[in-house]
């Protein structure tokens, strides 16, 4: 279920023993690596470490995806399975941009604001600006969890129920309403920030 704070936690069960859950996840991990190829796709999907003891991995970005969550996770063996617990969360780096980034954009039209580089109108829709953009982040998020969560149960289960492949296209739809709603924002700033044309004096008037 999608949250308000970019955090999620659930239990996939298994009656596997823990040995070949292991083995399963192992084989869609590699290393990680400090440099990697945006392009690339010789790789596995998903880059971590995984033991008897818990793993941790991220999926491997293609090009410019972002806000890809970490993932967490521990083994339990009760009686005829394996319950592996999982917490994804938003990478330190992706959070504090989230923070430093709106700042510095209300810190910025504030300025041009105040010195009067900007209108009043546009000062007001820039206000609107990072939360629009924050939303669209939020939904990428959860986008990339359901999408782990999916492979997940890919990797432990074998399958994905309807459900969770419903939920996926909900949030792809809600992404795209939601680029469609900050390029218009963007094009109604742009307009209003224009200058209006200059009115042309009739040559008649011109020599009084």
């Amino acid at each position: 279920m999608v949250q308000l704070l970019p955090r999620d936690r659930f239990i996939i069960q298994t009656p596997d023993a823990l040995q070949a859950v292991i083995a399963r996840l192992d084989t869609q991990l590699e290393p990680p690596k400090t440099l990697r190829r945006s392009f690339g796709r010789n790789h596995a999907p998903y880059e971590g470490s995984v033991s008897e003891s818990g793993f941790t991995m991220h999926r491997i970005p293609v090009g410019r995806d972002s806000f890809i969550p970490r993932i967490e996770g521990y083994f339990e063996t009760p009686l005829g399975g394996t319950s592996v617990h999982i917490t994804m969360k938003l990478h330190f780096f992706d959070m504090s941009f989230l923070v430093v980034w709106p700042l510095f954009w209300y810190s910025a039209s504030l300025s041009m604001w105040i010195s009067g580089s900007i209108t009043d109108t546009v000062a007001l829709l820039s206000l609107g600006m990072p939360l629009f953009m924050l939303g669209l982040f939020w939904i990428s998020f959860w986008l990339e969890v359901e999408r782990s969560h999916n492979d997940l149960l890919e990797m432990i289960v074998g399958q994905v129920p309807k459900s969770r492949q419903h939920q996926h296209q909900k949030l792809f739809f809600l992404q795209g309403v939601a680029f469609v709603i900050i390029f218009s924002f963007l094009s109604i700033s742009t307009h209003i920030s224009e200058p209006p044309p200059a009115k042309e004096v009739p040559e008649s008037f011109r020599s009084q």
